[in-house]
């Protein structure tokens, strides 16, 4: 009777454990709804991932081997001042289009040359949204300097 006791112990311990794990698992995880906003541009639909956390901001499109044609990437920053992106871990050649408070367009950096620090891309003025999309989207799209984009939540 005593080896089913030690038995039932080492079980219970056991299931205490994994209740725990399972919640500390839960407790963890991202459970924010997808985070997306939608750009229409000569009756193409652009689907923009939001990064509006640090981490998010941070990381960007980091580490990605691919982006999907219509896809992209919107940076939404807490205050609008001059923004400098750089490459690192960037694996593939985007645009950089970046935004004033009115969405207007600031500056447009086509084509950056992935993975590497050297090179940064600057806005040439106070910024508060950066979009990235594929490298030469924004010249297929007609995206110029001093256009106002209408990006719905």
């Amino acid at each position: 009777m005593k080896f089913k006791k030690q038995h039932f112990r080492i079980l219970l311990m056991i299931l205490i454990a994994l209740a725990i794990l399972l919640s500390v698992f839960i407790n963890n995880r991202t459970t924010s709804p997808d985070k997306t906003a939608t750009l229409i541009l000569n009756s193409e639909e652009l689907k923009l991932e939001i990064a509006d956390t640090d981490t998010e901001l941070q990381q960007g499109l980091m580490h990605r081997t691919e982006l999907a044609k219509n896809s992209g990437m919107l940076f939404i920053f807490s205050n609008e001042q001059p923004r400098t992106f750089w490459m690192k871990n960037t694996l593939i050649s985007l645009d950089i289009i970046f935004l004033d408070t009115n969405f207007n367009v600031v500056n447009i950096y086509s084509s950056t040359l992935p993975n590497q620090i050297l090179e940064t891309y600057s806005s040439l003025k106070p910024s508060k949204f950066a979009v990235e999309l594929n490298a030469r989207r924004a010249t297929e799209l007609g995206i110029q300097k001093g256009d106002k984009l209408v990006l719905t939540f």
